[in-house]
């Protein structure tokens, strides 16, 4: 019986109800990830409904729950494999067994979004086709017409903040909307269920759990399309955003960047991918060699299990296929009981055929050729090469069937190194060997060996029926590396040579080896279809030298690359005159990518490394004629720009690296690709689009370097190396005018941001031809302007300078607004009316006891001093701003008092008994004034009084009197106050 281990979190785990018979009413279109809503058909392990869940979706090994008040995350992870005999096909061949889990741990991940609005407004974004039907035991009368989405949007999750979630390049992103005014802070996030959470060197968000790490790229902010500093705050298991230099005037986008993908592929022991192609469609073929037992082969693969797990182990050939997503589409071990390499593969102009060529010591015949190929037995080796056996070439078809394989060598021994298609789908291979038979055919550029090994070249037909095959090579040691096709069909072959005969051509580039014996060059040779040589030229100077691959533009220029050593340039000097690295950058190896014409010519050659060593160097050409040069460095310098993916090395035994040049040479970027570990072995194709699928060898285990969050495999292995596959953007060409429309129009004297989409090779001008360059990077900052003014951008990333259309930013006039009210001073709880003029609309800050904040004239009621201010505009690009303050007084600050004493003797000092510091914040007043036996002898309830001592119409005699106040202030104070005063006479 299987058995599961479940980590139960939380609650309870999460799964969409199992059912065998739903249904699928309406065809529905694939995508690579969507946000399936949640109608009553997902449930827990135990089939209760899980109604918190809005919408699911999943993305490689990691399935995702969308909720009211955040995301859950659920990985899962196959701990141990077992063997299930396949019942179905027992009758009519031997028994086969399929791989399947048993043993299997199942982690959850909860993010909590603290303090949101629980019930914001859930938006359904661009509905896929067709719908599904589900009929389970939590939903026994039926789920119908279950919509998917390509995003969902929380409006107002926190006050002024929306958060939005989508597909990009086939990852799960989100970003962060956040209106102007709005504090940003407001969004906490809550992370349970992970072992630690922690932000790394490069301001990553790393999330440790059992299964691995999740990960969050360092926040990317924009304003007005202007990135601005951010960075993760994490406070235990609390994560926030820290963001500096806010305008609060604009809105904030909060997008944590992600790029396309990166996987690990690998199990307990050791696995490489050196090969690699791509259909049309953008999905992705590695090959490469694994002596892994565990995730490497898919169920019901052309070959499950490794064949020589029972003998030495030595390992198997792999052939896996990825979407352009990364989603695995099935993999599978090539291999008999000896040791199994693919060094290369190819796929033909339809995308139904898939060479795979290598290197085996399997003798099983049926392991590695199919009846009837071209050479169904093992050849045999006498090589004293432990890497030789026969080569072996084998051809599937897209869905992983093998259509037909051959092994190609004699007794001595081969190594199988490169493959290409022609139009027709005839298959052209390369390599080397040391047998003096069964490599050339009757009739052939060369049918006898030369020398110590040659390489050879044959060609087959669609069929698997050899039509020719040719050594080539001198009288010592020969090796191909590669072969490939130009577009008129013929066929060009690089590697190495140390023979000094038959190698190269009368008027060929360099007829000669150079250097003394031990000297070995690079070759390059050219064949027609029908195996007659065109030319053929050494390349190198006096060291080594070696010639790995070479591409073709569309006017059948030809670009080859290898690596040379620091030899004295006895002869032909490997780089030209102003190319973009003349001399030796240091170490032991530099790579060279050198431009021939198609007869053999060369253009130009550039070296490039720097002080440590750069090997394995091959190119590869998009459709823009852009050349990739992509190797293995230890080199800490002159590898990487500053526009790059990866600026700096890693450390560790070897980064990959990739430099993108143009036609001319000259170098665009070049980026890292690398971690603590080392990085080897690194091969690459492009898709029509541009993009780079990279493949390789990593002994790097940490981080994210290597493979992205969510991705087919996040997480190392286990073994000595893992391989890997990653797809990157090659060129991000000009496109649009990414800028902000409100940016476009702006009032005089102010500048503005202008964006477009290009991250390298931006320049700005200030007329479309012969104008001054102003700047040079993708957001660009105007000059404060007083005139509507048109600029202009060009881009030269993708290898030829594009132009987009002109981008002109209008100027309107400015206005001029007043407040028609001057500073004015109130009482406390009173108001007073504000009035502004000058535009057609207003808007009033700060809101504090305003009747209205977008009007012309709002009532204001302040309780304490303040200063208002109003912006007008007329077009909401010009504004005008006036400010005026409003005093309030308080009655502490105006007590009212009386004398202690008066003389009414008419001299006009002190005549009188009056009121002092009565103010405008005192409403109402009442006095009585009694004499010593309690007679009153004046009243009144006007402040303003002044009692000048007569009663009933006579002067009253010295005395002292007493007096009692009530009074009433604005705002609704309440005082009384009793006392005496003194009549003097």
């Amino acid at each position: 019986m299987t058995r599961i281990n479940i980590f139960i979190l939380f609650l309870f785990s999460i799964c969409f109800c199992a059912y065998s018979d739903a249904k699928v009413e309406v065809p529905k279109k694939e995508s690579s990830l969507s946000f399936k809503e949640n109608k009553g058909q997902i449930s827990d392990q135990f089939s209760k409904a899980r109604t918190d869940i809005l919408f699911a979706g999943s993305t490689n090994n990691l399935s995702f729950y969308l909720r009211n008040n955040g995301i859950s995350y659920q990985m899962i992870r196959v701990d141990k494999w077992k063997q299930v005999e396949d019942k179905a096909i027992e009758d009519i061949h031997p028994k086969t067994f399929n791989k399947v889990p048993d043993q299997t741990t199942i982690y959850r991940l909860d993010i909590d979004w603290l303090n949101a609005n629980l019930k914001a407004t859930v938006v359904k974004e661009n509905a896929l086709d067709g719908y599904d039907n589900y009929y389970s035991e939590v939903c026994p009368n039926g789920v119908t017409g279950v919509k998917s989405y390509k995003a969902i949007s929380y409006q107002n999750l926190y006050n002024g903040i929306d958060l939005k979630w989508y597909e990009k390049n086939g990852n799960l992103k989100y970003d962060y909307i956040v209106a102007p005014g709005i504090d940003h802070t407001q969004i906490q996030l809550e992370i349970k269920g992970a072992e630690s959470i922690f932000v790394d060197k490069n301001g990553v968000l790393i999330i440790k759990t059992p299964l691995g790490e999740l990960t969050e790229a360092a926040p990317y902010v924009t304003q007005n399309g202007k990135q601005i500093a951010a960075k993760w705050v994490v406070n235990n298991n609390f994560v926030s955003f820290d963001i500096k230099n806010i305008d609060p005037s604009l809105p904030l986008i909060i997008d944590p960047l992600i790029r396309f993908w990166g996987t690990y592929y690998g199990g307990n022991a050791y696995d490489e991918f050196y090969g690699n192609a791509v259909d049309a469609s953008g999905n992705v073929y590695a090959s490469g060699f694994s002596n892994s037992q565990n995730n490497i082969a898919t169920i019901g693969a052309h070959q499950t299990v490794m064949a020589n797990i029972a003998s030495s182990g030595l390992g198997d050939a792999i052939l896996v296929k990825f979407s352009s997503a990364g989603v695995r589409q099935w993999g599978t071990y090539y291999g008999g009981l000896g040791e199994d390499y693919s060094h290369k593969c190819a796929i033909d102009a339809t995308g139904n055929s898939i060479a795979m060529i290598g290197t085996t010591t399997s003798t099983l015949s049926g392991a590695i050729a199919t009846p009837g190929s071209h050479q169904t037995n093992y050849g045999g080796t006498g090589s004293n090469q432990s890497y030789m056996g026969d080569a072996f070439l084998a051809v599937f078809n897209n869905a992983g069937v093998r259509q037909w394989a051959t092994y190609y060598g004699g007794p001595a021994g081969e190594w199988g190194s490169g493959c290409t298609f022609d139009v027709n789908g005839d298959i052209y291979i390369s390599g080397g060997t040391h047998s003096t038979i069964g490599i050339a055919s009757s009739v052939a550029h060369q049918t006898i060996i030369g020398g110590y090994s040659d390489c050879f070249l044959a060609k087959f037909n669609n069929g698997g029926a050899r039509l020719w095959a040719t050594y080539y090579g001198g009288s010592d040691w020969d090796i191909a590396d590669a072969c490939r096709l130009d577009a008129l069909g013929n066929i060009y072959m690089t590697g190495q040579s140390r023979s000094k005969t038959n190698i190269s051509t009368p008027g060929a580039l360099q007829t000669t080896l150079s250097g003394p014996y031990f000297n070995l060059d690079a070759i390059i040779v050219k064949f027609n279809s029908a195996g007659v040589r065109q030319w053929g030229t050494y390349y190198g100077d006096w060291g080594i030298d070696r010639a790995h691959n070479c591409v073709f533009d569309a006017t059948g220029n030809v670009y080859v690359a290898g690596f040379t050593t620091n030899g004295a340039p006895q002869s032909l000097p490997v780089s030209t005159p102003g190319a973009h690295q003349t001399t030796f950058g240091g170490g032991v190896y530099d790579a060279f990518l050198l431009k021939l014409t198609p007869g053999g010519s060369r253009h130009w050659c550039t070296l490039y490394g720097g002080k440590g060593d750069d090997i394995n160097n091959r190119c590869y050409i998009d459709q823009s004629g852009n050349i990739y040069l992509i190797g293995t460095t230890t080199s800490t310098d002159a590898i990487a720009t500053s526009c790059a993916f990866q600026s700096n090395y890693a450390g560790g035994d070897g980064d990959t690296y990739i430099a993108k040049f143009n036609s001319n040479g000259t170098r665009l970027w070049g980026t890292y690709y690398g971690g603590n570990g080392s990085e080897s072995y690194c091969a690459a194709s492009l898709d029509l689009s541009g993009n780079i699928y990279l493949v390789g060898t990593t002994t790097s285990n940490t981080g994210t370097v290597i493979a992205s969050p969510a991705s087919y495999q996040a997480v190392y292995g286990g073994g000595l190396s893992d391989a890997f596959v990653a797809k990157f953007d090659g060129c991000i060409p000009i496109a649009i005018n990414a800028t902000d429309p409100s940016s476009l129009t702006i009032c005089k004297g102010d500048s503005t941001v202008l964006t477009v989409v290009g991250p390298c090779g931006i320049k700005w001008f200030d007329a479309p031809s012969g104008g001054s360059e102003i700047g040079n990077t993708p957001a660009f900052t105007t000059p404060n302007l007083t005139t509507t003014t048109t600029f202009y951008v060009n881009e030269s990333s993708c290898g030829v300078t594009s132009s987009l259309t002109p981008i002109t930013v209008t100027v309107n006039t400015p206005i001029a607004v007043s407040v028609n009210v001057p500073s004015v001073m109130l009482c406390a709880k009173t108001s007073v009316n504000l009035m502004a003029s000058g535009a057609n609309s207003y808007t009033w800050s700060p809101e504090t006891s305003l009747s209205c904040i977008l009007c012309s004239g709002p009532v204001a009621s302040p309780n304490q001093t303040i200063e208002y201010c109003v912006v007008g505009s007329n077009d909401n690009v010009c504004f005008a701003k006036a400010c005026t303050t409003v005093e309030v007084n308080f009655p502490s600050s105006l007590e009212f008092s009386f004398p202690t004493a008066f003389t009414p003797n008419g001299d006009g000092n002190n005549d009188n008994f009056c009121l002092l510091g009565w103010g405008h914040c005192n409403d109402n007043f009442h006095i009585m004034i009694f004499d010593r036996w309690g007679e009153k002898v004046f009243e009144s309830v006007d402040p303003n009084f002044c009692w000048d001592c007569i009663y009933k119409g006579k002067l009253l005699n010295a005395d002292v009197f007493v007096y009692s106040v009530n009074a009433v202030y604005k705002d609704g104070t309440k005082v009384s106050k009793k006392g005496n005063i003194t009549l003097i006479r």
